[in-house]
């Protein structure tokens, strides 16, 4: 599918040959995920009913407002899986953890694009026509434009242990672990339902 054959709710962005380019690096790499043994398993938690009360919608542009979050999925038993985000919660968060997840598989023909960077979400943003200075990221990242031209956005995580990672990344440091947020599950096929049990190192 080429890029002009795309329908935007927003009929003034006008598909340039660097949005042409970003929304065939998204193809090149969701293919990728299809394709690999690992990351085309994908694990998504829901929050824990029993505390869902306690769940705040982000309003401001820190993450996107997806459909649904996952992170690539871990198997630790039969018929069970961890993932990084499982295993952040059981540190961090333990009461969000659900017993059970859905595990997915990412089909060829997604569209994810990878964002490991400020310095890559600035890139991306400018290419949408948006020039973000100092903490502007955070508040005016244009989420809802990008997820028009992609299906996902994936954080490989590559930041954590990086020198000052935290005080150049204000935006992509905030996602904690790896994980992809899905604006469009078309390509995200449902394997079934798992037990979620995190490894506990």
């Amino acid at each position: 599918m080429k890029a002009r054959e795309f329908v935007f709710e927003n009929n003034s962005m006008e598909i340039t040959p660097a949005i042409e380019s970003l929304i065939a690096q998204a193809q090149d790499n969701g293919n990728k995920m299809a394709s690999n043994r690992s990351l085309k398993y994908q694990l998504y938690i829901p929050r824990n009913t029993q505390y869902a009360k306690e769940s705040i919608s982000v309003k401001e542009g820190i993450k996107p407002r997806a459909s649904i979050w996952t992170s690539t999925a871990i198997p630790t038993g039969k018929d069970s899986y961890t993932s990084q985000w499982a295993e952040w919660c059981r540190e961090n968060m333990a009461q969000w953890l659900a017993p059970k997840g859905q595990l997915y598989q990412v089909e060829s023909g997604a569209r994810v694009l990878n964002i490991g960077s400020d310095a890559a979400a600035r890139k991306i943003a400018r290419i949408l026509g948006h020039e973000l200075q100092g903490y502007s990221i955070i508040d005016d990242y244009p989420w809802a434009k990008l997820g028009q031209l992609v299906d996902g956005i994936r954080y490989p995580a590559r930041l954590s242990g990086t020198w000052g990672s935290g005080q150049n990344n204000i935006l992509m440091n905030m996602w904690d672990v790896e994980s992809t947020a899905w604006f469009n599950r078309d390509h995200l096929r449902l394997i079934g339902e798992v037990n979620i049990k995190t490894r506990g190192f």
